[in-house]
């Protein structure tokens, strides 16, 4: 599920990407094992796919790792000495939602200065406009034009990949894990969005963590939603 869920409750909770949940939660897993008469486990999708990685792909033979996803919105899903860690009501780890600029840009969720708010897909696509690309109003085109040299393009991935340094420093000096592994537009548009991250990484975290923190791309690809679908499934017994 991609929004806030409290997996051992089952429960789905407002979810700014997909509005009218409620804020007190919605038995999504009930529901459709009733539906569908098979037995159902719920995941943070970003959860899932943190464990895909850490058991498959681009996070294997680590015991702290954190997973981000960088498209729509910034789901993350962290892995701390070998397990899953939901936090206390299963929303442990949205470092999406850690404020990267206090009072800066409204978020969706609704708070001010969050790192979804500046580092996502949609966002990046916003700033670019604002500071006065004309072309299409699509990732894709922002994307080409950064590429190409298109000021107001790469003047917004280098704001996106300031602020999603800073996430990541926070990250960092909280947890002090061994790797990152980031995905979606940290794959197919890292040449644009990594060395400003890197730089602002290094400027707000203390040199002995960071010169020891591997960042890596999600090495998933097409298969990551199977595994990560599978892996929801077994989380909830021996995995985690």
């Amino acid at each position: 599920m991609g929004g806030p869920t409290d997996a051992a409750r089952g429960m789905v909770f407002a979810a700014p990407a997909i509005p009218g949940w409620g804020r007190e939660g919605f038995p999504l897993a009930r529901v459709l094992s009733d539906g569908l008469g098979v037995p159902v486990t719920l995941e943070n999708d970003a959860d899932a796919t943190a464990l895909a990685e850490w058991r498959f792909g681009a996070g294997q033979g680590t015991h702290t790792m954190a997973f981000l996803t960088v498209g729509t919105g910034i789901g993350s899903g962290l892995i701390l000495n070998g397990r899953l860690h939901r936090g206390a009501f299963g929303a442990g780890g949205e470092v999406g939602h850690l404020i990267v600029e206090p009072g800066g840009l409204r978020c969706a969720c609704g708070m001010y200065g969050c790192l979804e708010a500046y580092a996502s897909g949609p966002n990046i696509v916003q700033q670019a406009i604002e500071l006065g690309f004309t072309g299409e109003a699509s990732g894709q085109a922002v994307t080409a034009g950064a590429r190409v040299g298109e000021k107001a393009c790469r003047m917004a991935f280098d704001q996106a990949g300031e602020m999603l340094g800073r996430g990541l420093a926070s990250l960092t000096m909280l947890l002090n894990p061994e790797r990152i592994v980031l995905g979606t537009m940290a794959v197919h548009a890292g040449d644009l969005l990594l060395p400003p991250a890197l730089a602002s990484l290094e400027r707000n975290c203390w040199p002995r963590l960071h010169r020891h923190l591997e960042l890596h791309p999600a090495a998933l690809g097409d298969k990551a939603q199977d595994l990560a679908a599978l892996c929801a499934w077994r989380s909830a017994s021996e995995w985690t």
